[in-house]
């Protein structure tokens, strides 16, 4: 049963909004409007032939909101399946011909507060649904809401739609621009997935993390303020061989400045094991052939296979006691004892049978190393506890997590234009390991994109976004997909394609992750605004990043004029250097150079943070100029080391004090108060 909310505001809105139902006059009455406006929507939803796997939209509430921008809510559904859509309109006089469609496969159908501010400030309606993979669900209500919105606003024109997003909806929006037509006009995927994405990306840094923790703070040193760039001199053996294979696949090598997040070293190692039982469940033979056939490091006669059977754990421990926990309905094994085990592993258990070698279950728990017991619940594994016995053995075991750590080596792709994976193949090209029988991360690229082929032939006009400290959507992968659009578009590839690096921001989208890194919600935005006057107006928007490709590293150039994209360039420096050393009671004199590589576009805020802490001193600025110095005087009095950043925010002239669109930048020097 349809639902409308029959609120004051909402009334009110009506007889604003007038030629609302059908393309009538203003509505004679207040309750005439309402009852043709409950007709005319139904009969949209009822009449129309827009479905989605044969499955006619279903409405299901209409709501006017009134808080700091109005906008008509539309919810539906699409009848006997679980997929809903949801459409937000602006009045009338807000409205300028396009909508704006953001997907991710982990949202619903609900936009944030920030997306409706954007879009409506930008002349733009919503399309959201909770479409968990593909694009054919966003496709269906993109068609239905442009019905809705030729009612609502009287509209015979063509309205123009863009669809965006980033990480696993970077998928999904590659899917969308490269299947579809006339559906929409222009896309902005942005911190991008590719398919060799998935689970490689995150396995790789669990590598590293095995091989390179003890060192990993030397090596973030070389790439910190004023570091040598060269975190090769301080490695050797299997330590550099790690390294420089996950530079070759992409890992950024600058993003190495902040080592703890690159290895997740606050977080056990799991973490980056999240697609473990996706390969368990995909490809069930690969932990045998990785311990028994030759290729693989489990065999392997070197350094790094060593290291890898010396990690080895496969124990059986003797259940000495048994506790249940009943108010917590858990479950507690208790041994006399537990073999040395590694650090940095993770371990499958699995439940046997006294004395024999048949496994009652697999367990999901904690093991509790000091306390000598195995902790797990009731409620998160299938147990029968009458099974349960003192003397069955619990197996511990990591040969799963160690043979993960290198699955990178037997996904090589087929296609070699995947340069990051040159270190895997030979001089002929070929692989150099054994390959697996199915490469997962096509599989899970195309189950989210909805079959996108990554070939670069896009129906419409892209402007994409990627992140220099990006280290689970490698920045290299932008780069990839650009050289897909130049050989399927050719030398004129430049008037359907963009390509924006944004430094000093990673994959954390609403707001950056620490004081030391961007936001790049702005750029993103930036990138809609331009990309819709590209399409509509026929501007050309910003050019793309200029920058080179080095052994899977995306180098930008210094200069803003030459690097060109739409990102400020900052440089700061403290008495003329990186690094200062002073006595406490010195004051320091600091100086930032900023380049802007757009005419016209305006610094909007200058912010210091003296002390390294993240409390930012903001100044606002209204300066225009394409290279602005700034000077700050500041006095040390504690000892200590203070990293100073100085953050800098532009926006166009057309977006000048606006909340959106604000594209960032900074930079950062150390000083040392003895």
């Amino acid at each position: 049963m349809m639902k409308i909310k029959r609120n004051v505001v909402f009334l009110l809105a009506i007889i604003l909004v007038g030629n609302f139902a059908m393309g009538t006059a203003v509505a004679k009455n207040i309750e005439k409007s309402l009852e043709e406006i409950e007709y005319s929507i139904q009969e949209i939803f009822s009449e129309s032939t827009i479905s989605f796997k044969d499955n006619k939209a279903i409405l299901d509430e209409i709501e006017y909101v009134d808080e700091e921008v109005n906008y008509l809510k539309i919810n539906g559904y699409f009848e006997n399946t679980q997929e809903r859509f949801a459409f937000y309109y602006p009045d009338k006089n807000k409205w300028k011909g396009r909508f704006f469609q953001r997907v991710y496969p982990l949202e619903d159908e609900n936009a944030s507060q920030n997306q409706i501010g954007f879009a409506i400030e930008n002349g733009a309606y919503i399309v959201k649904t909770n479409s968990g993979s593909g694009y054919n669900l966003d496709a269906s209500a993109a068609q239905l809401s442009r019905e809705i919105a030729a009612l609502y606003y009287n509209y015979k024109k063509h309205i123009y739609g863009y669809i965006y997003g980033g990480s696993g909806g970077s998928f999904q929006t590659i899917g969308a621009i490269e299947n579809t037509e006339d559906i929409w006009d222009g896309a902005v995927p942005f911190i991008l997935g590719v398919p060799t994405s998935i689970p490689n990306n995150f396995f790789v840094r669990a590598f590293g993390r095995f091989i390179l923790e003890n060192k990993a703070k030397m090596i973030g040193s070389t790439m910190d303020i004023e570091g040598s760039g060269d975190p090769y001199s301080i490695l050797s053996g299997i330590e550099l061989e790690a390294f420089l294979e996950m530079e070759q696949l992409g890992v950024p090598k600058k993003a190495w400045a902040d080592y703890e997040y690159m290895l997740r070293l606050d977080q056990d190692v799991a973490y980056l094991m999240g697609f473990a039982d996706m390969v368990k469940m995909m490809d069930p033979t690969y932990v045998s052939d990785f311990w028994n056939k030759e290729g693989y490091l489990g065999t392997e006669e070197s350094a790094m296979g060593e290291a890898f059977r010396q990690a080895r754990i496969n124990s059986m421990i003797n259940i000495s006691n048994i506790v249940f926990n009943q108010s917590e309905n858990k479950v507690e094994f208790i041994f006399e004892s537990l073999p040395e085990l590694p650090d940095n592993t993770v371990f499958d258990f699995h439940l046997y049978k006294k004395d024999e070698e048949q496994v009652i279950s697999p367990l999901n728990g904690i093991l509790n190393e000091n306390e000598n017991k195995f902790v797990f619940s009731l409620d998160e594994n299938e147990v029968d506890i009458s099974q349960l016995k003192i003397g069955q053995r619990l197996s511990i075991n990591n040969e799963w997590f160690l043979a993960l750590l290198s699955y990178h080596r037997h996904q090589v792709p087929e296609d070699t234009s995947y340069y990051a994976w040159n270190g895997m193949r030979n001089d002929e090209k070929e692989a150099k390991y054994p390959q697996r029988p199915i490469i997962i991360g096509d599989l899970i690229a195309n189950s989210i994109s909805g079959g996108a082929q990554y070939s670069g032939r896009i129906n419409g006009k892209v402007i994409m976004v990627s992140n220099l400290w990006d280290m689970d959507a490698y920045p290299w992968q932008g780069d990839w997909y650009k050289n897909k659009v130049v050989d399927a578009l050719g030398e004129n590839y430049k008037d359907k394609f963009r390509l924006w690096f944004n430094d000093n921001a990673d994959h954390i989208e609403f707001g950056p992750r620490t004081h030391n890194l961007v936001q790049f919600d702005g750029i993103v935005e930036r990138a809609l605004i331009e990309l819709s006057n590209w399409v509509e107006k026929g501007i050309e928007p910003a050019a793309s990043t200029k920058y080179e490709q080095i052994n899977s590293q995306i180098v930008i150039l210094e200069n803003a004029n030459q690097r060109q994209g739409v990102q400020p360039v900052v440089n700061l420096t403290a008495e003329g250097g990186k690094t200062l050393i002073i006595k406490s009671g010195e004051s320091v004199n600091f100086e930032g150079q900023i380049q802007i590589p757009q005419k016209g576009d305006i610094i909007s805020s200058i912010e210091w943070d003296f002390k390294g802490t993240g409390e930012f001193i903001s100044h606002d600025v209204h300066r225009n100029k394409d290279d602005v110095r700034v000077n700050e005087i500041y006095t040390y009095v504690n000892p200590g080391t203070y990293d100073v950043i100085l953050k800098v925010t532009i926006q166009s002239k057309d977006t000048y004090k606006s909340q959106y669109g604000k594209v960032e930048n900074l930079d950062k020097v150390r000083i040392i108060v003895e």
